[in-house]
């Protein structure tokens, strides 16, 4: 049972249980009023007919707009390129989807080398140059290009520190610790809503 092409996968059927014994509050939140089972998954029933999984439930975004955006998919889309390490996606209750940026730092020196571009030592620098973001930029089109107009990043920041279990922004599975990311970085996430924390010439906007 889906709502349309991508949706929470619902299931029901012999394999699956009634609900939880002696826990009527949890049975009510996992199945719905027709008995269908929630997994948490949001999925896309792709044209050939398989189901392809996009992300769990409780990571998407809502919009202000209403629209649903699942982060996992334009994160794991930098993966194909190599100037970027990771990527949070942002905009639960925003107009538009935003991004924090951890350049692969190693990537960027690499392609700095080959095109002549004098960079510094220092990765908060290196976040600041323009010819890095520039390229960066090119990095966030390619990514926009594969989604729908409410899934694509429209700004950005770049930052220096990495994801990593041992600064807490990491879980022992290598998952996102969303929370503490964003109050970790909460100065730049105001920055790319509205305006309001330090250096405001770190943003970048992306092209649509």
């Amino acid at each position: 049972k889906f709502g349309g092409d991508v949706g929470e996968l619902l299931v029901r059927g012999p394999n699956v249980a009634e609900g939880y014994w002696n826990r009527p509050a949890e049975t009510e939140a996992s199945f719905d009023d027709d008995g269908w089972f929630r997994t948490g998954d949001v999925v896309e029933i792709r044209p050939d007919g398989y189901v392809a999984f996009r992300e769990r439930a409780k990571q998407i975004l809502v919009l202000s707009t209403g629209k649903n955006v699942a982060p996992g998919p334009v994160e794991d889309a930098f993966a194909a390129g190599a100037l970027v390490e990771q990527a949070m996606v942002l905009g639960d209750g925003q107009k538009f989807v935003s991004a924090l940026i951890v350049p692969n730092f190693e990537g960027v020196r690499e392609w700095a080398a080959r095109e002549g571009v004098d960079l510094p030592d220092d990765p908060k620098a290196i976040c600041r140059n323009d010819r890095v973001r520039d390229r960066i930029d090119e990095e966030v089109e390619r990514v926009n290009e594969g989604f729908e107009s409410h899934e694509r990043i429209k700004k950005y920041r770049l930052v220096p520190e990495d994801f990593t279990e041992d600064n807490d922004l990491l879980t022992p599975t290598m998952k996102k610790k969303r929370r503490n990311i964003l109050d970790r970085y909460a100065d730049e996430v105001n920055m790319l809503y509205d305006g309001r924390g330090e250096n405001e010439d770190d943003e970048r906007e992306a092209t649509l």
